[in-house]
């Protein structure tokens, strides 16, 4: 139940529901035989492709950002982890030159 896909699945089958005619009670049972009830038809259409796109731009959006936070959670598990393999080797093992440098002339 905390699976981001598992809400994103949640949130898209409830956004269908308004688009099914028979659950909202909008069904036509005139059969659309006038001008103007086709006109009101193309119009609810566009309407519906309208919002169609915008629920997939939010969508796309969502998943943009959720591949973001994940990518920014393993860039900072790597970065600790990066820390605490300096802290266990003590560095890396560099020398300073002017260290090196004492050390020769004995």
């Amino acid at each position: 139940l905390n699976s981001f896909f598992f809400w994103l699945d949640v949130i898209s089958t409830v956004s269908l529901i308004p688009d099914i005619g028979w659950i909202m009670g909008t069904g036509n049972n005139d059969g659309l035989s006038s001008y103007a009830g086709m006109a009101k038809s193309a119009r609810a259409g566009r309407a519906t492709r309208v919002i169609r796109v915008i629920r997939l731009i939010r969508l796309i959006r969502i998943v943009k950002l959720y591949k973001q936070a994940k990518m920014a959670r393993e860039k900072k598990e790597k970065e600790k982890e990066n820390q605490e393999k300096m802290l266990l080797f003590g560095g890396g093992g560099k020398v300073h030159p002017t260290e090196d440098r004492k050390g020769s002339d004995d």
